[in-house]
């Protein structure tokens, strides 16, 4: 039961809101969105496998990157998802459950951590000021849809934004492991994140190189893999992990040197708020609250630059657009997910830019309520719908991973009977394999 003082502080404005956001998260969490995405039953089923037989569907014992589809798919997701299928079996609750968390933590984290952590004035520090910015994270449109599926590569912002964190209070060698950690979560990680912490040794005219070590030694299970991919080289093991060969290189589908069109699609996609999937943004409300949610970020960063405040999250913004530049803008390929490391400096500058407008501040929480409202009332009845069809097994060019989950079949006898259409293909496509003494068949 909460006690007299907890009551008191849910209560409070910055509780009301926490709350608020902490329900946006998870309730319904498996009816909205309805189904159950590929990835998602993917890093299930992998995190069940690992945790039941110790492989992976591809035989492989703890790989620092799944073969997955045949290209790979990000593992820390998948091992943080174990002790939750443990408690509560495989299911769209327990693949899902742990994305939602990450999503209420990154409330507490914002009101106690990050609001005013770097501005130069007392009025920053009030309390009016910080419900700007815990607001912006706990209504922000993109950061709400992400808590609710469990998309692996969603985890980075998470990361990010807990890397940010003890970066801004100085805890180096807990910022050195969750930075490590993070480039598990996605690959532009692998180019984000080494860029931010060059920028945070620039402007700390320091080299904390003790942990740099630790960061480094986390890191070079996972670089090394890519590097031998890179080489053609084949799985190998490293202690108790695998290094899996994959069929072609993720990168190579992803990244793109046209750094002018790449710049051109972000621009676009930002403006726009939307990449034409559904599941990705919300109709009228976009990423972050569309337009008028755009030029508060605008005001944030201006802001920021001419006090010389949120010089952190200004680095976090400035390296996730240089890396944005070197991923595929391709109206086919760039979706916002690739993007999803600009998240949480984009929401924290809209906060700030909300709260260095004074008259703004007390307009904005007032309307959040009923916006919030509206918000909802799309969600659940134009987003959902639009969905639901895309979330089923029906549409999904990878069917065979259903029955996988679904059935609970040995990882290892998928492993050893499997035969792929295209064995070299960057999404390999199961033609057959046989579980539990029953052939399981796929056309195409």
């Amino acid at each position: 039961m909460l006690s007299s003082k907890s009551f008191k502080q849910l209560l409070t404005p910055a509780g009301l809101i926490i709350l608020a956001g902490v329900l946006l998260r998870v309730l319904f969490l498996t009816r909205f969105p309805p189904g159950l995405n590929q990835d998602e039953v993917s890093s299930g089923y992998e995190a069940w496998a690992l945790l039941r037989y110790g492989v992976d569907r591809n035989g492989f014992s703890f790989p620092v990157l799944f073969q997955s589809w045949g290209s790979g798919q990000n593992t820390l997701y998948s091992y943080i998802s174990i002790p939750f299928i443990a408690l509560l079996g495989l299911n769209a609750f327990a693949i899902r459950l742990p994305m939602a968390l990450c999503g209420c933590a990154s409330l507490f984290i914002v009101w106690h951590g990050l609001r005013g952590a770097e501005a130069n004035d007392s009025e920053a520090r009030d309390e009016g000021f910080g419900l700007c910015i815990l607001a912006a994270i706990a209504f922000n449109p993109w950061a709400i849809t992400a808590s609710r599926w469990g998309l692996e590569s969603n985890l980075l912002p998470f990361m990010l934004l807990l890397g940010l964190y003890f970066a801004k209070r100085g805890k180096l060698y807990v910022c050195a492991v969750v930075f490590g950690l993070s480039l598990y979560s996605y690959g532009t990680a692998l180019l984000a994140v080494p860029l931010f912490l060059l920028g945070y040794c620039l402007y700390t005219r320091s080299f904390p190189w003790k942990q740099g070590l630790v960061f480094a030694a986390i890191a070079f299970p996972l670089v090394l893999c890519h590097i031998r991919n890179m080489l053609g080289l084949e799985t190998m093991r490293l202690l108790c992990f695998t290094l899996p060969q994959l069929t072609q290189l993720r990168q190579s589908s992803v990244m793109s040197i046209d750094v002018k069109s790449n710049a051109l699609a972000i621009l676009r996609l930002l403006a726009n708020q939307s990449d034409g999937l559904p599941w990705n943004s919300i109709p009228y409300f976009g990423l972050f609250w569309s337009i008028p949610g755009l030029l508060l970020v605008c005001n944030g960063v201006a802001q920021s630059i001419r006090r010389k405040e949120n010089i952190l999250t200004l680095i976090l913004l400035g390296a996730g657009l240089l890396t944005a530049l070197f991923v595929d803008g391709n109206i086919n390929r760039l979706n916002i997910n690739r993007l999803n490391m600009l998240m949480i400096p984009i929401i924290l500058l809209q906060g700030y830019g909300i709260a260095r407008l004074p008259k703004l501040r007390s307009v904005v929480l007032t309307l959040l309520p009923a916006a919030c409202l509206m918000l909802i009332y799309v969600y659940v009845n134009v987003s959902a719908p639009a969905i639901e069809p895309y979330f089923q097994r029906d549409y999904a060019n990878q069917q065979y991973i259903y029955d996988l989950f679904e059935n609970k079949l040995p990882p290892k006898e998928f492993s050893e009977s499997v035969e792929y259409l295209n064995p070299n293909g960057e999404f390999r496509f199961v033609r057959s394999f046989t579980a539990n003494g029953k052939e399981y068949k796929y056309a195409y």
